[in-house]
């Protein structure tokens, strides 16, 4: 990849120049001069300072790709004299994942992550996926579609439905939702509700009515999805069985289990 130097002979300042009988000033740090041994009038320098800050000048404003540091390489070196470590005594290397190893010295923190790799020091995947090479789809029923790097398994829960620690088992044994954590409703002819929704196929079992057949038929109601009217010939207007509509007992002249029957 072709690379431009962007800082290269451009005004250059620093908080304050350490006075040597060699020369430390500011613009020997964009110079072009990548001789990292002082004595050769190539390095900037400041003073002991509690803080001290160097800056240059681009006279425009440009997208950088990267920034690389020569730091001194003599007696007197501040900073790694070996590329692609880190740490105090330069003893650490940076991590396998940072694009062409390169890292923070103090912090080992990444320039930038190879693919398929985020973080402070690109230790874990791109969102969506898991696994060694990162390359394994996180499951679609993870919510969030976030799941951990090494595990798979989802950060926040599963999606309505599903449960395990990928998320990847439909819930089972009557129940659904999220977590799978809500019971089925009464389905008709006992029927197993809709693992996500909770919805009954085919409507409510005798007794009960609503979208999720939870709900007990009100008064004056029976049957499946509580759809029949209770008879009015049940004795003194009682209401009857929600499940069968059977009346306890029938006004005089009538008959039979649902009260509708003449006697004469």
């Amino acid at each position: 990849m072709l690379t431009e130097n962007l800082a290269l002979n451009k005004p250059a300042v620093q908080s304050s120049t350490f006075t040597s009988v060699v020369n430390f000033s500011a613009v020997l740090a964009v110079d072009g001069n990548t001789d990292q041994r002082a004595a050769r009038n190539s390095c900037a320098r400041t003073n002991f300072d509690p803080i001290v800050w160097w800056r240059v000048d681009l006279q425009a404003t440009r997208n950088i790709y990267s920034i690389k540091v020569f730091y001194r390489n003599d007696s007197d070196q501040h900073g790694c004299s070996k590329d692609f470590v880190y740490g105090k005594n330069c003893d650490r290397p940076c991590p396998d994942n940072c694009l062409g190893r390169e890292c923070h010295i103090v912090t080992g923190y990444c320039q930038e992550c190879i693919d398929g790799r985020q973080g402070q020091q690109c230790d874990k995947c791109n969102d969506g996926f898991f696994g060694p090479n990162c390359t394994t789809h996180c499951s679609e029923f993870c919510n969030n579609v976030t799941c951990d790097s090494s595990t798979g398994e989802c950060l926040f829960g599963c999606a309505a439905g599903f449960t395990g620690l990928q998320c990847n088992t439909r819930c089972i044994g009557g129940n659904y939702g999220e977590n799978c954590s809500s019971d089925c409703g009464h389905c008709v002819r006992g029927k197993m509700c809709d693992h996500v929704s909770g919805l009954c196929e085919g409507g409510c079992a005798e007794g009960y009515k609503g979208q999720i057949c939870k709900t007990p038929c009100s008064h004056g109601e029976y049957g499946k999805n509580c759809s029949q009217r209770c008879s009015s010939n049940c004795l003194n207007g009682e209401i009857c069985n929600p499940f069968y509509g059977r009346c306890i007992s029938c006004t005089p002249g009538w008959k039979g289990l649902l009260c509708k029957e003449g006697r004469f």
